[in-house]
């Protein structure tokens, strides 16, 4: 028998109970052997939290099975029979509409409720919810459902997500990731944009002369010393085998990227002065435009070529990069 069954079944006893005088050999007093007792048994063994929630004549829980104490800490479902409010105060901040939208009728319940509620110990834990509505004359008076924890769905999910927009050798974003910012900016969202591109210096060398082992070290190390230049406005990217990217946007890129470069500089300097023996060598090239729309291509083919710039002049002069308008 199915849950959703079993709550329909359930539902006609609570209607015939509530349309008469509960007898002592009721199936719900603990006593006798009446179908209630035995539906109430199969539900309370259920590893779902299954409910019966009266909307009207006035909130409250006719039934809440007692696997959400296994999720949210022993007694949260007696004092939700006692304050039908209690899991509206522990789903996230950000699922509350949901939970208002389904008890007024605003929601699609024919489609599964994602929402998180909070534990004992602040943390919070992923939940589906397929849900029933009771109707009286046209009104919504009650749900009934069935709620089931999806933590390892949603942790398999966002390491999913994880895999697929950021690079497994370094941690940083990836090609895929860089390219959908880069599009973003090109076709739909008008910002300034300031891009940096970087090349490993001498990766090949040391692949041929200590394996391509070595040669993944090296590239660990320069992408633990460029994540420090990440923040919310700032993507880092390793976009090719020794390639990386800084994307600067929002309000002020110009003003930022006029500096970025000398800052660059000199925490490389720094780096390198700390890390004696295991020197990192970047040859960087930077571009910035006022407008992003239709201009991200030329940034990035800009910066792509005055970071070759800079690696061939440095080699001769020490000449330092600069940072080109689009």
């Amino acid at each position: 028998m199915g849950i959703i069954t079993l709550l329909k079944n359930l539902l006609a006893i609570f209607t015939e109970r509530s349309a008469r005088k509960p007898a002592a050999s009721d199936g719900f007093s603990g006593t006798g052997s009446l179908p209630g007792r035995e539906l109430l048994d199969m539900l309370d063994n259920s590893q779902d939290v299954i409910y019966y929630f009266l909307i009207d004549p006035e909130p409250k829980f006719i039934y809440l099975s007692p696997a959400i104490d296994v999720w949210l800490g022993e007694g949260t479902a007696a004092a939700a029979m006692q304050d039908p409010s209690v899991p509206f105060s522990l789903v996230h901040p950000e699922d509350r509409p949901k939970m208002d939208d389904k008890v007024s009728g605003q929601v699609d319940y024919s489609e599964p409720l994602i929402q998180r509620w909070r534990d004992r110990d602040g943390v919070y834990h992923w939940f589906e919810e397929r849900m029933t509505p009771l109707y009286q004359d046209g009104r919504l008076i009650a749900l009934q459902g069935v709620t089931r924890n999806i933590d390892g769905r949603m942790d398999y999910q966002q390491q999913l997500e994880y895999q697929a927009t950021h690079d497994a050798l370094t941690g940083l974003h990836n090609r895929t990731y860089f390219d959908s910012v880069m599009e973003l900016l090109d076709q739909e969202v008008a910002d300034q944009a300031g891009l940096i591109v970087l090349d490993v210096d001498k990766l090949k060398t040391v692949n041929d002369r200590n394996g391509h082992d070595a040669g993944d070290v090296l590239l660990q190390r320069g992408a633990r010393f460029l994540k420090r230049f990440a923040a919310e406005q700032t993507t880092v990217a390793r976009i090719g085998g020794d390639e990386f990217t800084i994307l600067v946007r929002g309000a002020d890129t110009h003003r930022i990227m006029d500096g970025f470069m000398e800052i660059l500089s000199d925490e490389l300097a720094r780096y390198n002065a700390v890390h004696a023996g295991e020197e990192l060598h970047l040859s960087y090239g930077c571009a910035f435009t006022e407008h992003s729309i239709g201009n991200m291509g030329r940034l990035f083919r800009t910066a792509d070529q005055e970071m070759y710039r800079h690696k061939a002049e440095r080699q001769h002069d020490g000449t330092g990069s600069r940072c080109m308008p689009v």
